[in-house]
């Protein structure tokens, strides 16, 4: 247990990394905007997609650490995948559907006795 709440810190000191970063650059872009005395109006929409996109950039450099780290310490677990999950649904689908199938039958067949 102590190893999955070290994983889950070091995640999270990395996640409170990227924010920082992303915080910085936010910073440092407003700055630029702001120092700029005159500024057109394209070049204000070029910062603010400039901006969009680096925070979308965190954002998903962010979720992709957190899922490593979560994947890395259920790995012991063997738990299973969600496509083994989605698998043994639609195999127990199947059956419930035949089972369904052969109640039908056996009900008719009972009716016609």
């Amino acid at each position: 247990m102590q190893d999955i709440r070290e994983t889950f810190r070091g995640a999270w000191a990395h996640a409170r990394g990227s924010l920082n970063a992303a915080e910085q650059g936010a910073g440092k872009m407003m700055a630029k905007i702001a120092g700029t005395a005159r500024i057109s109006p394209d070049d204000l929409r070029q910062h603010a997609r400039d901006l969009a996109g680096m925070l979308h950039d965190q954002r998903k450099e962010f979720q992709d650490a957190i899922g490593h780290v979560v994947r890395r310490a259920a790995s012991p677990f063997k738990l299973p995948s969600r496509g083994e999950l989605d698998a043994l649904r639609r195999r127990v689908d199947v059956i419930a559907a035949r089972v369904e199938m052969l109640t039908r039958v056996g009900n008719e067949e009972n009716v016609a006795h």
